[in-house]
């Protein structure tokens, strides 16, 4: 039973895990619906107000002229981008009546503009087909992935354009999301079109919604009627706003709905962790341009440090890569922990040398530096792929002799160390790799398919080569503060916050392995099988989950 125990220990360290997908963008959004003179809705008008660190990121490289300033013309690009690629997610928009859902054309007269260090995506969402109901219309705004966080600044941010006297408008912003509905949202990525059905009860009041009442049933134009269709005059004869309004400091949020009450979610844990980079993500922005104004560093670093920590203890391919491997491959603390911080280093390495080459030598655009990333992606689970099958050639090899009637020499084999498939086996090798240097480069650096450095090499650079998406967007934010070396150094205490978590994760793989591996000490051809057998699970784990990772990133 106590095996038992032990190898359900190692298989919950392999257990594959999502990126959590907390939300990476914040948007504040104003929205107009617009009637003609029937009396129809025919479109939404759109004003999307980004957060400050993808604004940034997002700019980079469209200052064509380099003159400090960005003109419609220069952001032209981004904006078709931007309105193109939404279609991939209805627009974020759904217009209902009962069971009726509204279709949208092709969105026109898009643009993007400058406000402070935040862009604004003004754009017309034409409605396929006009519609005039005197039943009650349902907008909402939000995104069910909670991927991008929208939020409403305050209940005039929904307006009404040249609408029937008699219609009326409610509004009700969203609900704060629980940090365990948070987690479990998070869990499904970004690249997931449609939200799984038992996460759907979760999504229920997350929307920015507002209600249009032009019916019978509606209220005297003395009321709500009347004062949505002032608020629509007050933005000129066009309705169209030139900016988002300001929360009032003095006012009080508009009460939620009452029937979007959200159930309880699971997942304590993942959610706090949720929570955290939330709050540290946006803190390292906040703590970059107050570096910019004289602050201290120590502030910046801390955070960077902390995010590194909380991160890693989220899920994510690289720790289960790294933690798979020293189970498959490894017998020593001390290596898996070198494996660890070299693998979190070399990231940290790559997203520098991506922003400093593309952003700063070649002043490539935001969207050349996300393809260059997913581009590293892709390569990064071809290698765990790749790794994968060597291991499990390895093992393949180790089972071919064992099944062979050769189970006694590979019992001490695997007892000793697992680097080498042709070298010697006995008990000179082990205490000398134990006790000495020479010894232990002996069994560091072999030759042949079973080299131990060559497997560690694989499992460094198939991790180490995707950069963290969050460090290239604080690479670039530092990058127009003015204080890039801060981003470096940012990037680089991420890395070690990181490097800290996944090597007491690797150290804890190693040493279930080992306690396991006394556990079946015994009959040697028993306990050979068994950590043979655990090897294997490990090492067609790795294939399967590079091999998933990789058709994901192909087809997304």
């Amino acid at each position: 039973m106590r095996l038992r125990a032990l190898i359900a220990a190692l298989l919950l360290v392999l257990a594959p895990a999502a990126a959590l997908a907390h939300p990476h963008v914040w948007v504040d959004s104003a929205s107009e619906v617009v009637f003609d003179d029937k009396g129809r809705i025919i479109a939404i008008r759109h004003h999307w107000r980004f957060d400050e660190a993808f604004s940034i990121f997002a700019l980079q490289g469209l200052d064509a002229d380099r003159d400090g300033s960005y003109s419609t013309e220069e952001l032209e690009p981004l904006a078709r981008e931007n309105v193109e690629s939404l279609s991939d997610f209805d627009f974020f928009t759904f217009l209902s009546v009962g069971d009726y859902q509204a279709g949208f054309a092709a969105p026109r007269d898009y643009y993007l503009e400058l406000d402070g260090d935040r862009l604004i995506l003004h754009f017309t969402l034409p409605l396929a087909q006009p519609f005039f109901s005197r039943s009650t219309v349902l907008l909402q705004v939000f995104d069910p992935e909670y991927y991008v966080a929208f939020s409403l600044p305050n209940d005039e941010a929904v307006r009404l354009v040249d609408a029937p006297s008699a219609c009326t408008l409610t509004v009700y912003p969203a609900q704060e999301l629980s940090d365990e509905a948070a987690a479990a949202l998070a869990t499904i990525g970004p690249e997931q079109r449609e939200l799984p059905e038992d996460m759907k009860a979760l999504a229920v009041g997350i929307d920015n919604s507002a209600e249009i009442a032009c019916g019978d049933g509606a209220a005297p134009a003395a009321s709500a009627g009347e004062a949505a269709t002032e608020l629509a005059q007050a933005g000129g004869e066009s309705g169209d706003l030139t900016a988002l309004p300001a929360e009032s400091p003095g006012s009080e949020p508009a009460a939620a709905q009452p029937s979007q009450s959200q159930p309880a979610a699971q997942g304590g844990f993942l959610a706090r962790i949720n929570a955290w980079q939330t709050a540290f993500y946006r803190d390292l922005t906040a703590a970059l341009k107050t570096l910019k104004d004289g602050g201290a560093f120590w502030w910046l670093g801390g955070i960077s440090f902390l995010y590194g920590i909380v991160h890693a203890a989220g899920p994510g391919h690289g720790k289960v890569v790294i933690s798979s491997y020293l189970v498959a491959n490894e017998s020593h603390v001390r290596r898996g922990v070198a494996i660890a911080f070299i693998a979190a280093f070399a990231q940290a390495v790559v997203a520098v040398g991506i922003i400093g080459t593309m952003a700063i030598i070649l002043n490539e655009t935001s969207m050349a530096i996300t393809d260059t990333a997913k581009a590293f992606e892709v390569g990064s689970f071809a290698l765990v792929a790749a790794l994968g099958l060597y291991l499990l050639a390895r093992k393949g090899r180790s089972v071919w002799a064992l099944a062979s009637g050769n189970g006694h020499a590979h019992h001490h084999h695997h007892h000793h160390h697992d680097h080498n498939d042709h070298g010697h086996h006995h008990h000179g090798h082990h205490d000398g790799h134990a006790h000495g240097a020479a010894a232990c480069s002996h069994h560091v650096v072999p030759t042949g398919i079973g080299s131990g450095l060559s497997g560690a090499v694989a499992a460094i650079v198939s991790v180490g080569i995707r950069p963290c998406s969050g460090a290239l967007v604080v690479l670039v934010f530092a990058l127009a503060q003015g204080v890039f070396w801060a981003g470096i150094a940012s990037t680089f205490l991420m890395a070690l916050g990181t490097a800290i978590t996944v090597a007491a994760l690797a150290a804890l793989a190693v040493g279930a392995k080992d306690v396991a591996r006394r556990l079946t000490r015994g009959d040697g051809q028993s306990s050979a099988a068994i950590m043979l057998g655990l090897e294997l699970l490990a090492a067609l784990f790795i294939t399967a989950l590079g091999v998933v990772l990789l058709m994901g990133a192909l087809t997304t």
